[in-house]
């Protein structure tokens, strides 16, 4: 079993390649949510240090916000990661496995995507989760992120042989959440981290991967 789970990407990898891929992992969910900021600022929205919405502390709003950021860093690389990595097990390893030889990458990221997303309709349909005005077409937003995601994160995984990075980019997305949701307060369709602010840098981010793979192919 150990072997199989090994197969699935349960595994450091090429050692200092995995670290490098790792960082990646860390480093994109903030690129999200920096491009997401500039969105929103080109857009006209309201952008708001988040830490006035969550309470505040005497250290000060500013460097409250730095140390909020510096904690997810370290959240997503060590608790998220291990919890993201029991969901990446079956994203990332078994699916990515059995359909990217099949699919090819594209229509694997989209399968991939889609069955995540149905993962957490429940929560979507019947709770609200994370669109509670809009539950229906919160599902489908949360759709086409989750397909933007995989391409980033099915990259991750392929690029480095291991979970870990992917399990990482999603540990730290989960522990970036809230910052994002109220440095931008808009409706969660339009705002980050799962409406139109984070799908755009998410889907340019897939994008500009996909284009180095490309190069490198050649």
């Amino acid at each position: 079993m150990l072997e199989g789970l090994r197969g699935y990407g349960l595994r450091t990898g090429d050692g200092r390649d995995c670290l490098k891929w790792m960082g990646m992992g860390l480093a994109v969910p903030y690129a999200i949510y920096g491009l997401g900021l500039a969105l929103a600022l080109a857009a006209g929205l309201p952008i708001v240090n988040p830490v006035s919405a969550l309470g505040g502390t005497p250290l000060g709003p500013e460097a409250e916000l730095i140390l909020l950021l510096i904690t997810a860093a370290i959240a997503g690389l060590t608790a998220n990661a291990l919890v993201a990595l029991g969901e990446e097990l079956g994203w990332r390893g078994l699916l990515l496995e059995e359909l990217r030889g099949r699919l090819g990458q594209l229509p694997t990221a989209i399968v991939i995507g889609v069955l995540w997303a149905l993962w957490h309709a429940p929560l979507v349909l019947l709770l609200g989760y994370n669109y509670p005005r809009h539950r229906a077409l919160g599902l489908l937003a949360f759709t086409a992120i989750c397909i933007a995601w995989s391409a980033i994160m099915n990259s991750l995984k392929e690029r480095s042989g291991s979970l870990l990075p992917p399990a990482v980019m999603h540990g730290v997305l989960n522990a970036l959440g809230s910052l994002m949701r109220f440095s931008v307060p808009v409706d969660a369709l339009v705002g980050l981290p799962v409406g139109l602010l984070a799908l755009v840098p998410s889907a340019l981010i897939a994008i500009a991967i996909a284009l180095c793979q490309l190069e490198k192919g050649h």
